[in-house]
This record gives C-alpha cells, structure tokens and sequence, in this order.
C-alpha cells in the first residue's frame, strides 16, 4: 500500500529512467562477473596445461605457462610455488626421468612455503644475459616471433606481457616495445610488447 502511494507521486518516465538505469547497472555488474569468471578459468587452463607438461619433464614450457597464469593471477601463492619449483628443477640442470606407477614424484609442482613473495614467472638467467654486476640488459624485442620474444626474456628472467594488434608488420612479428633496449633491466619491472596481427 506505501509503495503504491509513493509511486503514484513520481511520474511515469522518470519511473522508466530509474528502471533502465537499474537494468544498466545489472548488466554491467553481469559483465564484470563473467570476465572474472573467465580470467579465472584461463589461469587455470594454463596451470593444467603447465602440470602436464612438467609432469612430461617439459620444464621450460611448463614455466611458460605458469607465467602466463601468473599475469593473470598476479598474487597467487599457489602459482609462484609452481615457478620456484620448476625453475629450481632447471637450475639444478635436472633431466626427466622415467616415472613408474610406484614411483613418488609428483605430477606438478608441489606448493612449498619456501617461495618468495614476489618471485617473477621466469626461467634462470644465464651468464651471458648479464652485464658486469649481474645488472641484466633488455633485449631488443623488435622483429623476434612472439614465441621467440617470450622465451628470450624468460631466459633472462624478465616479467613481461604482450598485446596483439593490427600492423603493417608481418603477421605474429614484434613490431615495438615499451623499454628501451640496452638499459638495465630493474627486477621487477614488466616489459610490455606489441606483436602485430597483421593487416
């Protein structure tokens, strides 16, 4: 009875404003919802896809993919095990061996609590990444394949992410990138990359 004493005092179109904004309003919260929802739910095929591969013994690749998921879920304990433990594997030069049915390895990664807080999603670098004083120079991205482009900077244990967008340049190319080859890399800086679609 209140309700409908209170709409019989406010005019009909600003009762139709109020219910499109309201309409609006929910879709857009749907929205954001469903990429939450979806962003999610590609770290987790990346983290599948990398615990098939390390349990393969692929361990570069499966540290790829757990650096993709790692740009998704940036502050994911659970993921940054995952690389501590892969790049561990790598550093000590580790090669797979067969796995019996009996036998106690693991699948992927397990989740120790030794992982640092803020460990990029990279691989080892190597000697020859380094400048004198262990500083590590970027590398010139420009002209590389995408693929060529991610593990370079994996080697060299830089963070980084990537867009895709129409170019002149040839098709899955590097065509720019944001940081200045030859500076210093400073941990934890992320480079960002621009591969070309093509036209």
């Amino acid at each position: 009875m209140m309700i409908k004493q209170i709409t019989n005092h406010i005019p009909k179109k600003s009762m139709l404003l109020v219910a499109g904004v309201l309409v609006l309003l929910s879709g857009l919260a749907i929205g954001a919802v469903s990429y939450i929802w979806e962003q999610s739910d590609r770290a987790t095929e990346f983290l599948r896809a990398g615990d098939k591969e390390y349990a393969a013994g692929n361990w570069d690749e499966a540290l790829r993919l757990y650096n993709e998921a790692a740009l998704i879920k940036e502050n994911s304990n659970e993921i940054r095990n995952k690389i501590k433990i892969t790049e561990d594997k790598l550093k000590k030069g580790e090669t797979p061996t067969a796995k019996s049915p009996k036998s106690n390895q693991t699948a992927n990664p397990s989740s120790p609590s030794t992982a640092t807080s803020n460990t990029p999603a990279t691989s080892p670098l190597s000697e020859s990444s380094q400048k004198p004083g262990g500083a590590v120079e970027i590398p010139n991205l420009v002209g590389l394949t995408k693929t060529e482009a991610e593990q370079l900077l994996l080697s060299k244990k830089i963070r980084y992410q990537f867009f895709i967008e129409p170019s002149d340049a040839e098709a899955d190319k590097v065509f720019k990138q944001d940081k200045e080859p030859g500076k210093p890399y400073q941990q934890g800086d992320r480079i960002t990359f621009y591969v070309s679609r093509g036209k």
